[in-house]
């Protein structure tokens, strides 16, 4: 698989703005507002926001909730500074003890010292005094093996070894090392029984059931441990077989393996990483992104017990990421009238927004027209945006100075709601763009590497003439005289998906072209297919 490139993705997008440190925005004031009319909206919207920011950092509400990350930057907004809280979120690196990674807590991610592998790591290098059974305890997260202890604290005692090459051995043996691959993979700790499974195992095709035996034999509270050092397992070292397993690839790049799947298209559709490797890319970037690990395990235990497919769940995660783009475009600090300074700041859909949205039973173009009528609840001014104002196929940015819409008399005056271009083809009414489409995650090439950054013709003819043959294009029919369906010639679902954005080539566009162009040339890769996508 070609390395990943968090800039390349949907997601990247969606942070435009949370780095401006000049313009101030038109964000509503908690501080001001609180006990007049308004503080209520105001306060939820800022909550979900710094909520979906959390989110995209792999926690739960409760677990965002609860951190102290999260609190400092709610009592921030309530000073009145929405904007700082905002940035502040998105910022935010979360911990891996936050995101329940108990063994990979590493004080590189602002993790606690007194947890697994830092732990040991700590005490291996002198800086953490420890017991034998704090190693157990603290490092691996279980009780100790009563015969592992005596044989540890009797080596310490008779001088053979220190409390620093105990804690070397354990930071360094097998459990530890098969655990580091569980947080280099997936940032999470392996559970209880699959580390016992993995430990075990001896190679054999026939382990499987030579396991469940042995497991069944050890009673209703194994304890894995004594398992672990039963004489005559044959132990080998698994760790690295365990690794390849994971990280296993086909020819065309698609994991042989549920969870890595379901974690490679997050990673591609979400930004939300799950490997250390990946997750670099988007800290590189300015921001830290990982993938919420109780939903995984859901959905990997729904596609083993036969009620979701895997492609249910890659499905799921695309209609996510078209919704969360819906938030993104159509709440945003838009607004530049009367000397405002807008920092193009878009809205991040939590959970709970698009689960609202979903139970609502309304579509993306409901949601587009309710949103761009609407005034974000974390805004006190916003432009108007009609959803049929991105139908241009990309062709120019409305709101855009930089963009020239080439109609126009004078491309550098931009659009207020309400105005009229002052000139543009008549082009017919375009076909209703929410059939579903035949496509599936599969077929999407996320970076094709066909694409190339060459100068686009941009006169006035050029650009009719683009208009005219896509409605001509619209406009033709679909059936025979005598009613027969013509034969649609295949498409590049890849260069429909992904648009300007190729390996190489970083495009920087504005939200609202954007948008454009998803609902133009994007629309058979993203919205008419969502129409069909169940969650």
């Amino acid at each position: 698989m070609s390395a990943y490139d968090w800039t390349d993705t949907r997601a990247s997008t969606w942070y435009e703005g949370y780095d401006d440190k000049t313009n101030a925005g038109s964000f509503v004031n908690l501080k001001d507002l609180k006990g007049k009319a308004g503080y209520d909206k105001a306060l939820s919207a800022v909550t979900e926001n710094v909520i979906g920011l959390f989110e995209q950092k792999g926690l739960t509400r409760t677990q965002a909730q609860a951190s102290q990350q999260f609190k400092d930057i709610m009592a921030k907004a309530h000073t009145g500074d929405t904007k700082g809280a905002f940035q502040d979120a998105a910022k935010t690196a979360t911990s891996a003890k936050t995101r329940g990674d108990m063994w990979g807590a590493d004080v590189s991610e602002g993790g606690d010292i007194n947890r697994g592998a830092s732990f040991i790591k700590a005490v291996a290098e002198g800086k953490k005094t420890a017991s034998v059974s704090d190693l157990y305890k603290q490092g691996f997260d279980r009780a100790p093996d009563d015969v592992g202890l005596a044989y540890w604290e009797k080596e310490i005692a008779e001088g053979r070894h220190t409390m620093k090459t105990v804690a070397d051995f354990f930071q360094s043996n097998e459990e530890a090392n098969l655990r580091n691959v569980y947080h280099e993979q997936y940032g999470r700790d392996i559970d209880e029984e699959g580390t016992a499974y993995w430990m075990g195992h001896t190679g054999k095709a026939d382990y499987d059931k030579e396991f469940k035996a042995k497991k069944a034999a050890l009673g209703a509270n194994p304890d894995w441990t004594k398992y672990e050092n039963t004489a005559g397992n044959n132990l080998i070292d698994y760790s690295k077989e365990v690794e390849k397993f994971m990280t296993h690839r086909d020819a065309s790049g698609q994991a042989t393996t549920h969870e890595t799947a379901i974690r490679d298209t997050a990673a591609r559709v979400l930004g939300q990483t799950s490997t250390t490797a990946d997750r670099k890319s988007a800290i590189d970037a300015g921001y830290f992104t990982a993938m919420e690990n109780t939903g995984v395990s859901k959905w990997v235990s729904e596609i083993g017990a036969g009620t979701k497919t895997l492609q249910d769940v890659k499905d799921e995660l695309i209609k996510r990421a078209n919704l969360m783009d819906t938030y993104n475009v159509f709440d945003v600090d838009d607004n530049d009238k009367d000397g405002a300074k807008p920092t193009n700041m878009g809205r991040f859909g939590s959970l709970k927004d698009i689960k609202t949205h979903i139970d609502s039973g309304d579509s993306l173009k409901d949601l587009e027209t309710r949103l761009g009528k609407e005034t974000w609840g974390a805004l006190s001014i916003e432009k108007f945006k009609d959803p049929d104002d991105f139908d241009s196929g990309g062709i120019g940015d409305p709101y855009d100075p930089n963009e020239k819409d080439t109609w126009r008399k004078d491309p550098k005056v931009r659009r207020t709601p309400g105005d009229k271009e002052d000139w543009k083809p008549d082009i017919p009414k375009k076909p209703d763009s929410h059939q579903p489409f035949k496509a599936t995650e599969e077929t999407i090439d996320y970076m094709p590497t066909t694409l190339t950054s060459d100068v686009q013709d941009k006169s006035k003819y050029a650009t009719a003439k683009g208009q005219y043959d896509t409605a001509k294009a619209a406009a033709e029919p679909t059936t025979t005289a005598d009613g027969k369906p013509l034969t649609a010639a295949p498409q590049n679902i890849g260069a429909r998906f992904t648009d300007t954005s190729a390996k190489g080539v970083r495009m920087k566009r504005s939200k609202v072209s954007r948008m454009g162009t998803i609902r133009g040339t994007k629309q058979l890769g993203r919205e008419q297919q969502t129409k069909s996508l169940n969650i």
